[in-house]
């Protein structure tokens, strides 16, 4: 309130400005607090406090390149703020500042002789060390990293999480499962791992196997709906689309938002040939899906080819707007293709 007043005497006061945003800020108004940041960001540009709340806002947006830019503009009032460091480094590593990560995790680690601190705390510093290393391409000294994450904390499940999807980043299956079985001797009961687990399996082709741990997945955290998408791709690969179609309908109920169960279950309908019923099931189901996300070209390029299957005319603007989304959108090529040929467009055929 004394700020405001102080304003109310003199508005351009550069000071009270600063303050008031900063007061904001912490007091929950950031919506105040960043639209006089960002009016003080093009009035004192070399001023260091501005691009530091206004980076702190697109961290929070998780608009990454952003939060980037403003924090390079903040300088030493970002990178020698503790508390502002773990965000430096989602940030550095989210745009691929790999070296600068490493250089401030490296500092935090340094510290630990005069600043002690927990073991879940230092072992997320060797998991984003471990990230900056792999992002240097430097694997073997990301997996020392792992390790010294599990060395830090031997009971922390994101521990063996993060070392399994790095081992399944590097295509060493067999070494994530390991690390996985590691993780589920301390956390039995962890949908996390066995969704993880799963996937070592799916990609190397045994659907079977994954099937099992996206179950377990699903029996320990029945509300999440990753792993019952996963369980029904793997259905899907298997060659069992009415199985997937049914696993993809249960996602649809638990998640109505997520438009890849709509889209997902529609493609499994198309593989087991559908009737007139089914179609309409199906374009029901992909225009719910670019409703939700209609910036998805696959998904608009499905509904235009079930489109071109029922014979409506409105085949051609969903294939169209695919392309205009993703001009190198091969299947909607196609598929327009097929349909000025039908059209006797030869020419643009």
């Amino acid at each position: 309130s004394f700020f405001r007043k102080a304003l109310q005497i003199n508005p351009r006061r550069i000071p009270a400005r600063k303050n008031l945003a900063t007061v904001l800020w912490f007091g929950g108004h950031k919506k105040e607090s960043v639209e006089i940041f960002g009016a003080l960001e093009k009035e004192i540009p070399s001023d260091q406090v501005p691009p530091l709340y206004l980076g702190l806002h697109a961290f929070e947006q998780k608009d990454f390149p952003k939060a980037s830019s403003f924090f390079q503009r903040a300088g030493s009032l970002a990178s020698g703020n503790p508390e502002v460091i773990p965000v430096l480094i989602e940030t550095d590593l989210a745009v691929g500042r790999f070296d600068s990560a490493k250089r401030l995790v490296e500092g935090r680690l340094a510290a630990l002789s005069q600043a002690p601190r927990s073991p879940e705390e230092v072992s997320q510093d060797y998991r984003w060390l471990a990230e900056a290393q792999d992002g240097l391409k430097s694997p073997d000294a990301a997996y020392r990293a792992y390790e010294q994450a599990i060395e830090h904390g031997p009971d922390l499940e994101d521990n063996y999480l993060a070392l399994g999807v790095f081992a399944i980043d590097h295509a060493n299956n067999a070494f994530a499962r390991s690390a996985l079985s590691r993780g589920l001797q301390h956390h039995p009961n962890s949908p996390k791992l066995a969704m993880q687990m799963g996937l070592t399996w799916a990609v190397e082709g045994n659907f079977d196997k994954a099937r099992e741990f996206f179950d377990s997945a699903i029996r320990e955290d029945p509300h999440w709906v990753l792993p019952v998408l996963a369980a029904g791709i793997a259905y899907l690969q298997a060659g069992d689309p009415k199985a997937a179609a049914a696993v993809f309908g249960r996602a649809r109920e638990l998640a109505p938002d997520d438009y890849r169960s709509y889209y997902l279950r529609a493609t499994a309908m198309g593989r087991s040939n559908p009737g007139p019923a089914e179609r309409t099931e199906m374009i029901a189901d992909l225009r719910q899906a670019v409703a939700l996300n209609p910036r998805q070209a696959r998904v608009r390029t499905a509904l235009g080819q079930a489109l071109i299957s029922s014979d409506a005319p409105s085949a051609e603007a969903q294939l169209r707007e695919a392309l205009r989304i993703d001009p190198a959108e091969p299947s909607a090529l196609y598929q327009l293709a097929l349909l000025s040929r039908r059209q006797g467009k030869t020419a643009e055929d």
